[in-house]
Parts: structure tokens; C-alpha cells; sequence
């Protein structure tokens, strides 16, 4: 059994992964719309004000605190590894492999050796699962999986995403020790924004308005990243790295489901036996995190 806390996390973290599920598609439907900084740059700069004013609205009326120059560090590497190079490689996989490809990669348990290197302990039972994701990682780029995308790029764009955001995961997962979830978000999300949109002036040519549609995808995206951070920071504090990340995991089924409806992406053979080993051995890790103590909700 799993405390109270415990149980918002896996709800809240069901959500971020159907939310990952859907990002595919609104990184690929962006690209006509924006460039790629200047799409990073104001999803992440306005879902970090966006995130304040859904705050002050429900009545918590808390606004973000300074972040301790201890944690600085962590809040940077979270910020621009994590989330800033972790949205730019994941928008180039998105363009060049199929959703549900990407979806299932992105489903490798990275952070379970990230956390061993920082001190977290794993047992050696976790590490052989991550070494059988690696090993259905390594099926579905193949040589000849695809015949539709550029063969292999997308799937590697999609492997180092998945490694920048894990980095990102675990350099961060103590920030809320000294800072509200509230605080850890917002500088999160400002940080990578602002970043972002400086990189968009200096390489981009400057800024160009969304189209109707564009704006549209733009708020979408924009709900879903505050969700995405706010979700993930909230999930990762209260559960094991191994098991947050399991729980996402889902979201290779509901990209699987999107991309054939969306796109008419069908899985090839290679992807199929390749996804399937990635997920159970997630599936495999989800059962050894599992409390053998029963600790039951407080009454409301």
C-alpha cells in the first residue's frame, strides 16, 4: 500500500504521462508555425507566469521566492539541461521519427543510472532492467526500421532527450527541500524561457506572430508544460526516481494510440519487439518499488 501523498503523485503523474502523449503532435504541428527556440522559448516563459497567476487564482497567493545561490546549480542544470536541451532534441525527434517511436524510447529508465551516479541507491535488480530497456533501445534503431523517416536520427535525438531530461530529473529532485514547488517551477520554466528566447534572437532573426492556429497550439503547449513541470516536480518528490519515471512511462501507449489516428503511423516489427522490452522491463522496475508497508490516508 502507498500513502495518501504517495497516490496524488501516481494521479498527478498518470496525467503528466497522457500529456507526454500528446506532445508529439503538438511539437510537430508547431514547426509551421514557429521556429524551434522561439516556440521553447515562449511555452516555457509564459507557462511560467501562467503557472503564478493559476496560483494566485485558487487563493494560495503565493509568489515565487528567490532560489538559495546553494541551489543555483541544480536549478540550472535542471533548467537548461533538463528542460531547455531536453524540449530542443525532443522537437528534432519529433520531426524525424515516428511519435510513438520517440514515445517508447522516451520510456528508458535513464534515471535509475543517474541516480546510482549520484548516490541514490539502486539495486542490482534495477540496474539489469535499465541494461534490458538499453537492449530494446538498440532494436528499434536497426538499421532499416523504418522506411517513411530519416533512418535512426529521430530515434538518437530522441535517446539524448531522453538523457537531458533525466540529468535534469535528478539534479533537481532536492530543490523543493529549501523551495516551494511553486518557486521550483516558476524559475524552471523563466530560466529555460528566457534562455530560449535569447538563443531565438541570436540565431532565428529575431521573433514572428502565430497565425490564429498557431496561437492556439501555442496555449495548448503552454498548459501542458506547467502541467509537465509543475506534475513531474511534485511526482518525483514524493516517489522513488525508478517509479515516477515508470508511471510516465504510459505515455508511449497514448502516443502509439495518437500517432496512427493522427498520422496513420503504424509501429514496424523492429518497434513493436523493441517497445515491448522497454516497457516491461519498466513495468519490471514499477513492481520492485512497490511498499510492502500499509500506511493508511488521514481522514478528511
Amino acid at each position: 500500500m502507498l500513502t495518501c501523498a504517495q497516490n496524488k503523485a501516481i494521479g498527478t503523474m498518470l496525467a503528466v504521462s497522457i500529456s507526454y502523449g500528446l506532445a508529439g503532435v503538438t511539437a510537430r504541428e508547431m514547426q509551421g508555425e514557429l521556429a524551434t527556440w522561439q516556440q521553447i522559448g515562449l511555452q516555457n516563459f509564459l507557462g511560467a507566469f501562467l503557472l503564478v497567476a493559476m496560483n494566485w487564482v485558487t487563493g494560495t497567493r503565493a509568489l515565487p521566492k528567490r532560489i538559495t545561490r546553494r541551489n543555483i546549480p541544480q536549478l540550472a542544470t535542471k533548467s537548461l539541461v533538463g528542460r531547455l536541451l531536453g524540449s530542443f532534441l525532443f522537437i528534432k525527434a519529433c520531426q524525424l521519427a515516428p511519435i510513438g517511436n520517440v514515445a517508447l524510447i522516451s520510456a528508458i529508465p535513464l534515471t535509475v543510472l543517474l541516480a546510482r551516479l549520484s548516490g541514490e541507491a539502486v539495486s542490482r535488480m534495477q540496474s539489469t532492467l535499465l541494461v534490458v530497456g538499453l537492449l530494446g533501445f538498440g532494436i528499434i534503431v536497426s538499421p532499416d526500421f523504418s522506411t517513411s523517416f530519416t533512418p535512426g536520427m529521430g530515434e538518437v535525438y530522441a535517446f539524448l532527450s531522453v538523457l537531458a531530461s533525466s540529468v535534469g530529473t535528478v539534479a533537481g529532485r532536492d530543490l523543493a527541500d529549501e523551495s516551494d514547488l511553486v518557486s521550483v517551477t516558476f524559475w524552471n520554466l523563466f530560466t529555460a524561457g528566457v534562455t530560449a528566447l535569447i538563443i531565438a534572437l541570436l540565431t532565428e532573426g529575431g521573433f514572428s506572430l502565430p497565425t490564429a492556429r498557431g496561437a492556439l497550439l501555442l496555449g495548448l503547449v503552454v498548459g501542458m508544460v506547467v502541467l509537465n513541470a509543475a506534475g513531474s516536480q511534485f511526482g518525483f518528490q514524493h516517489l522513488s526516481s525508478s517509479l515516477a519515471t515508470s508511471i510516465t512511462s504510459l505515455e508511449a501507449l497514448w502516443a502509439l494510440v495518437i500517432g496512427y489516428v493522427v498520422y496513420a503511423e503504424q509501429p514496424s516489427l523492429r518497434v513493436i519487439i523493441g517497445g515491448s522490452i522497454i516497457l516491461v522491463s519498466v513495468v519490471a522496475m514499477t513492481r520492485t518499488h512497490r511498499s510492502r508497508h500499509a500506511q493508511d490516508c488521514p481522514s478528511s
